[in-house]
């Protein structure tokens, strides 16, 4: 299977905040995951837009064995690399059934959370698309990419399908 070499590690930090860990349940839940990323053309040119995919590839390359990634040209290669630089063992294929989408025209998932930010403001939603921000300042972007993150986590390996909805987060990371 595609899980990274440094599984144990993962598999010994989740057993210290998830109450009644069973190691072989992660294990075959992480095997059995396909996640997405999908990234609209406007987010993949926005300084914003890049940092949130950045790091969210990063966060999911370092856990889940297979990724969908629906970017275009130059920056879904650029993600593609990163990916197997982090984990050489990952598979990309289509047909992921949960999914981050970054930026207003980002192609969805069967289950989708939606990323975007607004300068120092991290952005959140399960019900529609998010813009990214134009600005130099990676910190909100970064915010959202590890709420997304944590989202697909809890829905994958926690709590499933029957997770409380979120409705709309906004984020200031300075307050």
């Amino acid at each position: 299977m595609a899980l990274a070499d440094y599984y144990e590690r993962a598999a010994l930090a989740a057993s210290q905040v998830i109450a009644g860990f069973d190691l072989g349940l992660f294990r075959r839940a992480l095997e059995e995951a396909h996640v997405g990323v999908s990234v609209s053309a406007n987010a993949a040119t926005s300084p914003e837009g890049k940092a949130l995919a950045d790091l969210s590839v990063r966060l999911l390359a370092r856990l889940y064995p297979r990724l969908e990634l629906r970017i275009e040209g130059a920056e879904g290669q650029r993600l593609e690399h990163l990916a197997r630089a982090i984990n050489p063992h990952i598979e990309f294929r289509e047909g992921a059934c949960v999914g981050i989408a970054i930026g207003a025209d980002a192609t969805a998932f069967e289950t989708t959370y939606f990323a975007g930010s607004d300068g120092w403001d991290a952005l959140l939603s399960e019900t529609g698309p998010l813009a990214t921000g134009s600005s130099a300042n990676p910190l909100g972007a970064g915010a959202a990419a590890c709420l997304a993150v944590g989202r697909v986590f809890n829905y994958l390996l926690v709590s499933g399908s029957n997770a409380a909805p979120i409705g709309e987060v906004r984020f200031n990371v300075l307050r």
